[in-house]
C-alpha cells in the first residue's frame, strides 16, 4: 500500500565537509507533492530542523507549518524516536493535507543520524484519525504502506536529473513500478535512464546508453553501463550525469557506494575528466542553487 506523493527537490551550493547536508521538506497542498530546499540553519538537531519548517521557502507553491495553521509545542528526542507535540490546528487538517504534513515532518527529521521515526501527539494527547485508528510512530516506510493503494506495488524512489543549464542536479521523488525480480536500486536506475516526467527536470543519460547490469555486494553497487554513457547528453556536464547515477542508486537505500564499470571494464576516467577508478559516494554539493 502506497501513497502518491511526489517530492520536488532543489538544493543550493556546496556544504563544507564538516556540515551535514540536510533538506527541509515542505507540503504543497492541492498537488500531492512535497518540495524541499537546503537547510540553512546553524544547529543540527531535531528541534532546529522542525523549526525550519516555519521558514518561508523560496518556492511559492510550498507551504510552511504556519501556513497550514499548525504549531509545534515541543520536540523531544528519545532514543531513535522524535516526539513532536503539535497544536490543535493539526486536527483541522484534511486527510490529504495531514498526509503531506506528516510526510514532510518525518522526511525532514529522519535525516538525523540514528533517528528512525516520529511520534506525533496533539496538545499532549495521542492522535486518532477519522477511522478511529491511533496514529503510530511514523517512519519513512510509513509512507509506502500506511496510506492509499497502488495496484502495481509501486514505490516512491528518489531520482536525480539535470537543471535547465545542465550544470547542476535537481531531485524528484516519484512513483516507480514495483516488482520482486529487480532490486530497488535497479528500478530507480531504470527510471533515471527513462528520463524525467516532471516539467523543469532534464535528462542526464545520452540516447543509446543502456544498463548492462547492476550487482550489489557488501554495500557496494557495481553498475555496468554501455560505452554510450561516455557520450555527452546535450548541455549536461559530465559531473552531473555521473552523480545523477551515483546519487540515484545510493538514495534507493541499500548501498552507500557505487563502482562504475563500462562494458564490464574498470576504466579510469569518465569522459576523460573524472576519476571513476574507485568507488563513489553520494554527492549533494552539485545540487542546484
Amino acid at each position: 500500500m502506497l501513497i502518491s506523493v511526489f517530492v520536488l527537490l532543489c538544493g543550493c551550493g556546496s556544504a563544507s565537509a564538516d556540515e551535514p547536508a540536510f533538506m527541509v521538506y515542505y507540503p504543497a497542498p492541492g498537488t500531492m507533492q512535497l518540495k524541499a530546499e537546503k537547510y540553512k540553519g546553524e544547529e543540527y538537531d531535531a528541534e532546529a530542523l522542525a523549526a525550519a519548517l516555519y521558514a518561508k521557502p523560496d518556492d511559492a507553491s510550498a507551504r510552511t507549518l504556519s501556513d497550514l495553521g499548525v504549531s509545534i509545542n515541543s520536540v523531544l528526542s528519545e532514543g531513535n524516536i522524535v516526539h513532536v507535540d503539535l497544536g490543535g490546528g493539526y486536527r483541522n487538517l484534511t486527510a490529504s493535507d495531514r498526509l503531506l504534513f506528516d510526510s514532510a515532518l518525518v522526511r525532514t527529521l529522519t535525516q538525523l543520524e540514528d533517528i528512525e521515526g516520529v511520534r506525533i501527539t496533539v496538545e499532549g494527547e495521542a492522535f486518532t484519525d477519522e477511522e478511529g485508528d491511533l496514529l503510530p510512530v511514523l517512519t519513512a516506510a510509513s509512507f509506502l504502506y500506511e496510506y492509499g493503494t497502488a495496484a502495481d506495488n509501486s514505490e516512491m524512489l528518489c531520482l536525480y536529473f539535470a537543471n535547465e543549464s545542465g550544470n547542476a542536479l535537481k531531485s524528484v521523488i516519484c512513483e516507480v513500478p514495483g516488482g520482486t525480480e529487480k532490486s530497488r536500486e535497479m528500478r530507480a536506475l531504470e527510471a533515471l535512464f527513462k528520463g524525467p516526467e516532471v516539467p523543469g527536470y532534464y535528462p542526464v543519460i545520452p540516447e543509446g546508453a543502456v544498463i548492462n547490469s547492476l550487482r550489489i555486494s557488501d554495500g557496494v553497487a557495481y553498475c555496468d553501463l554501455s560505452s554510450g554513457i561516455m557520450s555527452p547528453c546535450g548541455n549536461v556536464n559530465a559531473e552531473v550525469t555521473l552523480y545523477a547515477i551515483v546519487n540515484t542508486i545510493t538514495e534507493a537505500g541499500g548501498v552507500s557506494r557505487v563502482q562504475i564499470l563500462i562494458d564490464g571494464e574498470n576504466v579510469k576516467l569518465f569522459r576523460e575528466s573524472i576519476d571513476i577508478s574507485g568507488q563513489l559516494s553520494r554527492n549533494l554539493n552539485i545540487l542546484e542553487d
